[in-house]
Formats: structure tokens, sequence, C-alpha cells
């Protein structure tokens, strides 16, 4: 997630040739967060059990919901 971060917003904020926009570098950020969230309550699942997977599956299911949303309506 770190590096994802780090290469877009460098990307984002440069005048090199790999400049892109504030907006995709947002994208991409929001998206390798919830796909983060994801693999952690996949993780959390396998190696914790079911009770504690259930316990980490709302908020972790929220929170790679709500940033991919705010995209899609911040563009729409």
């Amino acid at each position: 997630m770190d590096a994802i971060t780090l290469s877009l917003a460098g990307m984002a904020g440069t005048g090199l040739d790999l400049n892109i926009a504030v907006a995709v570098a947002v994208a991409g950020i929001v998206i390798a967060a919830a796909a983060n969230c994801l693999v952690k309550g996949g993780m959390a699942s396998v190696i914790g059990g079911r009770g504690l997977g259930l316990t980490v599956a709302l908020p972790l299911a929220v929170a790679a919901t709500v940033g991919p949303l705010a995209i899609w309506l911040a563009w729409w």
C-alpha cells in the first residue's frame, strides 16, 4: 500500500514525462486501499479463523466499498 501511494503521489507531483493527473493518482490509491482491505480480511479469516473473519468483515467491507463509491460519485 505504501509503495503504491508513494509512487502515484510522486508521479502526480513531478514535472517528469511520467506526470499523471491527480485524479488518476487518487483513484489508484483508493483502489489499492480497497484491495488491501479485502486481502487483510481474507488473511484474518484464514489465520484467525471464522470468528475473527466475521468480526472484521463488516468494517473492512465498508472501507473497501466507500472509497471506490466516493470516487465514482465524484467523477459522475
